[in-house]
């Protein structure tokens, strides 16, 4: 099932010509060519997919700024992990601002003006129970206030 799975996925999102052309479209697919060929890619200048494309970059897989970079052009969406929301006396704070790349999302724009920059705020274990809970308090305010602060990062949105 992982294989049709995997299989699938590649039939779907990729240029079918450039897989053709390196015969990976087959009925019997095994393990091994699969891992021999899960990093390769077709042009990195045209997008084949038609809906919108996005994009995790992590800070414990620096392999993820590398692949941003390469296949920009062909991403809609790009959503940094580099921040968590931590809860520390009852006020929210978010962390993270030494992972943030302003040279990395100027590249990223340079190889496509459309590019959106959508962070992804993670929530930190405390901070997560408490979330769930806010309604229209000091609390939400605050956290809301915390978030507003990186408006001035020129971000077009977030993901929780």
């Amino acid at each position: 099932m992982l294989i049709l799975t995997l299989l699938f996925f590649v039939v779907s999102y990729c240029d079918e010509s450039c897989l053709h052309t390196k015969g990976l479209v087959k009925v019997d697919i095994s393990a091994s060519e699969i891992l021999s060929n899960y990093n390769d890619s077709c042009d990195e200048g045209v997008k084949h997919y038609k809906g919108p494309l996005l994009g995790y970059v992590t800070p414990w897989n620096p392999e993820g700024k590398v692949m941003a970079k390469r296949f920009a052009s062909k991403f809609d969406i790009i959503s940094p992990v580099w921040h968590n929301i931590v809860l520390a006396n009852n006020l929210y704070k978010i962390t993270g601002e030494d992972e943030f790349d302003e040279r990395f999302i100027k590249e990223l724009k340079e190889k496509n003006q459309r590019i959106k920059i959508v962070p992804r705020f993670n929530l930190e274990k405390d901070a997560l129970g408490k979330y769930y809970q806010l309604s229209g308090s000091a609390e939400a305010k605050n956290l809301a206030q915390e978030i507003l602060t990186f408006a001035q990062y020129c971000f077009h949105g977030i993901i929780d």
